[in-house]
C-alpha cells in the first residue's frame, strides 16, 4: 500500500495509469486473496481512486469506460459501502451513459443489502430523472417505502412520481433531497450541479409562458411569480445562490453574492 502510495504521488499521469490498473484485476474476489483481510481498507483506497477517475476524465476526454469495473471491485471489497451502489449507479447513468450497468450495480447492491431502502429508491431516482420511465419509478419508490427505516419522503415521492410525471420541479426535489441528506462533499457538489441546471431551465421557460400570454418579457423575476406554484425558492438554490435576470444581455444568470462581494 505505502509503495502504491508512493507511485500515486508522482504526478497526474501515473495516478492516472494506476487507476486503469485496477482494470487489469480479474475480479474483486481476485483482489480479496491479495489484500490480507485488509478489505474495507483497500476498499477505501479504490473510492479515492473512483474520485480521482471521475474528475480526470470530466475535466477531459468525458470518457468513463472503465467506471463500472472499478464500482464492481469496490463493492466486492466492501459489500456494504452504500455510496459505491448509490452514487456511483448515478454517475454510470449520467456520465458514463450506461444505465444498464448502473441496475447491474443497483441489483447487486439490493442482493447484499436487501433492507437499504436507499438501494431501490436510486433506481426511481434513475427511471425518473434520467430515463423519464415514469411507472418503473413509482414501483421503486414504493418498493423503498416497504424497507426498514425508510423516510416519509420515499411515499411522498411515490405519489408524486405517479402523479405528475414529467415535472421539472419533481426531479428538482429529487435532486434537492440528496443534496440535504447526504454527507459526501462530492455527492453534494454534483446533486447542486443538477439542481442549479434545473431551476434556471424552469425559470427559462417561464419566461416563454410569460411572454407567449403578455406579448413581452419580464423586466424582473418576480413578475414570474403568477406563473408559478413554487414561489420565490424557485429564484434560490440551497447553497443561497439566486437566479437574476441580467437585463443586458437578457439571460437568467446565477448570483453568488458572497464571491461578488469580495470581487467589488
Amino acid at each position: 500500500m505505502i509503495l502504491l502510495q508512493v507511485k500515486i504521488d508522482r504526478g497526474r499521469v501515473l495516478r492516472e495509469e494506476l487507476v486503469e490498473e485496477l482494470l487489469y484485476f480479474p475480479s474483486g474476489d481476485f483482489i480479496q486473496g491479495k489484500v490480507g483481510g485488509f478489505d474495507i481498507l483497500f476498499a477505501d483506497w479504490v473510492w479515492l481512486r473512483i474520485i480521482q477517475y471521475y474528475g480526470h476524465h470530466r475535466m477531459t476526454d468525458a470518457k468513463f469506460e472503465f467506471l463500472g469495473h472499478i464500482l464492481d471491485v469496490l463493492t466486492t471489497l466492501d459489500p456494504r459501502f452504500l455510496h459505491a451502489y448509490t452514487f456511483g449507479s448515478l454517475l454510470l447513468t449520467h456520465d458514463a451513459e450506461d444505465p444498464e450497468g448502473a441496475f447491474q450495480l443497483l441489483s447487486k447492491g439490493s442482493q447484499r443489502n436487501p433492507k437499504r431502502w436507499e438501494i431501490p429508491f436510486t433506481r426511481g431516482f434513475i427511471h425518473y430523472v434520467f430515463l423519464k420511465n415514469y411507472r418503473e419509478a413509482v414501483g421503486s419508490f414504493h418498493l423503498a417505502a416497504l424497507l426498514p427505516d425508510s423516510p416519509d419522503m420515499t411515499r411522498r415521492f411515490a405519489a408524486f412520481a405517479a402523479k405528475k410525471g414529467g415535472e421539472i420541479q419533481l426531479s428538482i426535489e429529487l435532486w434537492t433531497e440528496l443534496y440535504q441528506t447526504s454527507n459526501n462533499p462530492f455527492e453534494k457538489k454534483t446533486a447542486l450541479r443538477y439542481i442549479k441546471n434545473l431551476m434556471k431551465k424552469e425559470v427559462e421557460d417561464l419566461f416563454e409562458t410569460y411572454y407567449q400570454e403578455k406579448g413581452t418579457y419580464p423586466k424582473q423575476l418576480s413578475e414570474l411569480l403568477d406563473f408559478t406554484q413554487n414561489g420565490q425558492s424557485l429564484f434560490v438554490a440551497p447553497d443561497g445562490d439566486r437566479l437574476l435576470y441580467n437585463k443586458r444581455t437578457k439571460e437568467v444568470v446565477w448570483y453568488n453574492e458572497k464571491f461578488e462581494m469580495q470581487n467589488e
